[in-house]
């Protein structure tokens, strides 16, 4: 599905990246996407059009899955979050990440990832990233791209190409 026809439910303020993450998986496969329109400061027009848009969008869904749609959607993303907090843990015990964000915290940055089921049970991909140096200049760049196996524990580099984002 192209993300230009998915339903957008608009958010605004600083996000929860570890949650985000988790609903954004989860919303892919209900048809909908959240897309940032704002930051911490908003007006009451935003707020107002904001909820207004969201009412039609929550709308559509509650019509499409059922009343009980949204109590789901929060339990499933409650799972992901956990999977995605087991997938942290093995990916922090791995010691070319730990040293990647020993070096990333002496400039300040950290690592970050970005996680995603590949479809077979119990495995991820993840995008490895942050603040790094691409082409002399400092950008967001995905340093790894790894899979992850919850069950064996086994992390696999797929590619190891710094690339900005």
């Amino acid at each position: 599905m192209n993300d230009d026809t998915l339903l957008k439910m608009l958010v605004y303020g600083l996000p929860n990246f570890e949650r985000e993450n988790a609903q954004n998986i989860v919303a892919k496969k209900y048809g909908f996407s959240f897309y940032p329109v704002a930051g911490c400061l908003v007006s009451q027009e935003l707020i107002d059009s904001t909820a207004k848009e969201n009412n039609i969008v929550r709308g559509v869904l509650i019509k499409k899955y059922g009343k009980d749609f949204w109590s789901r959607f929060e339990k499933e993303v409650n799972k992901e979050q956990k999977q995605q907090e087991k997938v942290i843990k093995i990916l922090s015990k791995q010691p070319f990440l730990q040293a990647l964000e020993q070096q990333l915290n002496k400039d300040g940055n950290g690592i970050n990832y970005y996680l995603e089921p590949t479809g077979n049970l119990n495995e991820y991909d993840a995008n490895i990233y942050g603040w790094g140096v691409y082409n002399n200049t400092s950008a967001r760049v995905s340093f790894y791209r790894l899979k992850v196996n919850l069950k064996s524990q086994v992390v696999s580099i797929a590619d190891k190409i710094i690339r900005p984002l």
